[in-house]
């Protein structure tokens, strides 16, 4: 909770002239426009999630916050931007796990260090990745597609538009003896279409296909989340069908730049708890199966160190090289 203060304004301008996002964020002064940068296109899962937080997020830090989509290069771009901001606050980057866990193990070279140049501030949760298969696709299981894939002489088309669907997708096509041919795209809502028409025969993706599922035009075989989700309670998990637990989660998160004050962080992570605290928050993320699980900058920060190693493995297991 802010609260106001009567100070003079040569106070003000001494505060400012110090520390600008203070600033910025006093209830008496000018509000100062948050940018929250997203790797991902308007229309997926991430920006969706994202775009439910950040107006509450906005009201409980008493500044507004402006969502800045910047796709592309498995999220590096928007990376490198948030890595290069000045340490303020002003700039933050709600991210997915693929720019700091995935995109490292698979990348010789970045224009960021991913241990070095973030600062872990809070987060929101886990994404729920399913296996979607277009509905004229003759099969209604896991083992049913199995079968049908290792009948077809060039394998099975799959669409990835996160890093998190690429590795999935080639851990479940190792771990089943089966070939999958990517086709990638820029985001979720460039694989809807294909998905639904035919032109791939399935994804691992989050739940922006969901309402596709609802209409029939698509078929979910199981889900990575660790218990049924209640949105498909019917679908059974990754585990249930025998597959052994994936190490890597697709976590949802907010970072900043190194550097950041820790006040900052201590500010920006008690509003978005807040913010994860109302209701109409949370069921708007729940209707895209994303779990909220809120964890502080210390706690985030063990849990970011801990799934670079498990992408590290899961990526080398899975045969990808870095490039």
């Amino acid at each position: 909770m802010i609260r106001s203060r009567a100070i003079s304004r040569r106070s003000i301008l001494a505060l400012g002239a110090a520390r600008p996002w203070r600033l910025a964020s006093a209830q008496t002064a000018p509000r100062q426009p948050i940018r929250l940068l997203v790797a991902f296109p308007a229309g997926g899962v991430t920006d969706i999630a994202v775009r439910a937080v950040a107006g509450p997020l906005g009201e409980a830090l008493g500044s507004p916050v402006v969502v800045d989509n910047r796709p592309g290069a498995d999220g590096i771009i928007a990376a490198e931007l948030a890595a290069k901001a000045p340490p303020d606050g002003s700039v933050l980057f709600a991210t997915a796990a693929g720019p700091l866990n995935y995109v490292p193990a698979v990348r010789k070279v970045l224009p960021y260090d991913p241990a070095r140049d973030f600062t872990p501030i809070a987060r929101i949760g886990e994404v729920g990745f399913f296996l979607y298969v277009n509905s004229g696709l003759p099969v209604t299981s896991v083992a049913e597609l199995v079968l049908y894939a290792k009948r077809q002489p060039n394998g099975l088309t799959h669409a990835t538009a996160t890093p998190a669907s690429l590795l999935t997708s080639t851990v479940f096509a190792n771990a089943e003896g089966i070939q999958l041919l990517q086709v990638p795209y820029k985001g979720d809502a460039q694989v809807a279409p294909d998905l639904v028409s035919g032109r791939v025969q399935l994804a691992f993706a989050a739940g922006a296909h969901l309402p596709m599922v609802h209409k029939g035009a698509l078929r979910v075989l199981m889900t990575t989340l660790p218990t049924r989700s209640p949105l498909l309670p019917e679908v059974p998990t990754w585990q249930e069908i025998g597959l052994a637990v994936l190490p890597m989660k697709s976590w949802l998160g907010l970072v900043g730049p190194a550097h950041l004050p820790s006040e900052v962080v201590d500010r920006i992570s008690q509003a978005l708890r807040t913010a994860l605290g109302i209701s109409e928050v949370r069921d708007s993320l729940a209707k895209l199966a994303v779990q909220v699980d809120y964890a502080n900058s210390a706690e985030f920060a063990l849990i970011v160190k801990a799934q670079m190693i498990a992408w590290a493995d899961a990526a080398r297991l899975a045969g990808l090289k870095q490039e």
